[in-house]
């Protein structure tokens, strides 16, 4: 059986699903959906599909499947249309910037008994399990400390940012996953600090965006608090997350687990985000 996709948005990462429809004999592209004409039919002709709108693609009886890469702050409501349309969804995370609205989401997919799979899978690269792997078989020793940099060869537009959680929630959420999946533990605390260094613009974009609800959101706090010091959704084009363990203890293999510790548990696990 041939499953026939429909690709909601021609970008970037929708051009990577589309050559990995493609590369797939079981999937076949057929339908393509974008606020842009031009990249919506160049991305279809190079694909042998055609070109939807999303409303035609939510009613089309022939489209089994769809994958969600337009912006952030569209994903949460297109889902629920999918779902309720009984189709499969793939969609590029993140679900949405605020949890209760992520939570809203999940219980229409749920309700509609829908398939949902959210695109996050750095634990699958081949390069991170290995690291793992290294870690299982104590090639390595104990982990006391992870430090992980990720970077982007440039930074975002601004119209990315105007519509995406920033450095701090769509890249560093990948480096805080990296560090529970490498150490094996839950985050005790976090913290963050930002500068906007390369285009004030950036910082601009970002706090006429986000400062009417993220920044009201957040609760009082001392002025030298770094993280009300920085701009509130400042982007950049690096993070770092560094996360230590929450205790030193003997152990007689290098895997990493959150058993309890058979010393007096220390909370010094921290994983700090820099731009």
């Amino acid at each position: 059986m041939t499953l026939r996709f429909a690709l909601l948005g021609a970008g970037r990462i929708g051009k990577v699903h589309a050559r990995a429809v493609a590369s797939n004999p079981q999937a076949k592209l057929v339908a393509v959906a974008d606020a842009f004409e031009k990249a919506a039919t160049e991305l279809a002709s190079a694909y042998g599909a055609e070109v939807h709108t999303v409303d035609a693609i939510e009613k089309a009886k022939d489209i089994d499947a769809v994958i969600i890469c337009t912006p952030t702050d569209t994903h949460a409501d297109l889902i629920e249309r999918f779902a309720k349309a009984g189709k499969a969804i793939f969609c590029e995370k993140p679900i949405d910037l605020d949890v209760k609205r992520v939570e809203q989401c999940l219980a229409v997919v749920e309700k509609a008994n829908a398939v949902l799979m959210v695109g996050f899978n750095r634990r699958f690269d081949p390069h991170f399990a290995a690291v793992r792997k290294a870690i299982d078989d104590g090639a390595i020793g104990d982990v006391e400390m992870v430090t992980i940099t990720s970077r982007d060869p440039g930074a975002p537009p601004l119209d990315y940012i105007a519509r995406s959680g920033g450095i701090f929630r769509d890249m560093t959420i990948h480096d805080f996953d990296m560090a529970r999946f490498l150490l094996g533990e839950e985050p005790v605390a976090v913290s963050a600090h930002a500068s906007v260094l390369v285009d004030k613009k950036i910082g601009e974009a970002a706090i006429s965006i986000r400062s009417a609800s993220f920044w009201k959101r957040l609760p009082a706090s001392r002025p030298s608090s770094p993280i009300r010091a920085a701009p509130p959704m400042a982007t950049t084009s690096a993070s770092r997350c560094t996360a230590r363990k929450a205790w030193s203890r003997p152990r007689t293999s290098g895997r990493c687990r959150s058993s309890s510790p058979t010393t007096r548990a220390i909370p010094v696990r921290r994983c700090t985000t820099s731009s």
